[in-house]
């Protein structure tokens, strides 16, 4: 790495440029190379920062979580209210669950 002349002609020579320098340029391409750096920003932190960014990430986790769940449920409800008015309107069960994807089971306790 000492003798690198930190000119980076391939992928190759784009990590030994990082390694040595701790820097990616605007042009570089190496597969992974984006996350190497992200992860070696992570480290370089003092232990104030990386406790900050570590309850940063968990908050982030956790929003995308509550997204996610409210997502699915919401989806569950509109298939399940979908299925309570086709059973109102007398359509078999068995086309009800072709179309919601709900058991038979399910749409008995409708």
């Amino acid at each position: 790495i000492r003798n690198f002349d930190n000119f980076a002609k391939d992928t190759l020579d784009q990590w030994i440029y990082f390694l040595k320098n701790e820097e990616i340029k605007d042009d570089f391409t190496a597969k992974g190379l984006k996350q190497a750096k992200d992860t070696l920003d992570v480290l370089k932190m003092n232990d104030q920062e990386r406790v900050a960014y570590e309850q940063h990430q968990k908050q982030l986790h956790h929003e995308a979580s509550l997204y996610e769940s409210s997502y699915v449920l919401g989806k569950l409800d509109g298939i399940t209210d979908m299925a309570k008015k086709m059973k109102q309107k007398n359509i078999p069960a068995a086309t009800i669950s072709e179309v919601t994807g709900l058991s038979l089971q399910e749409i008995e306790r409708l």
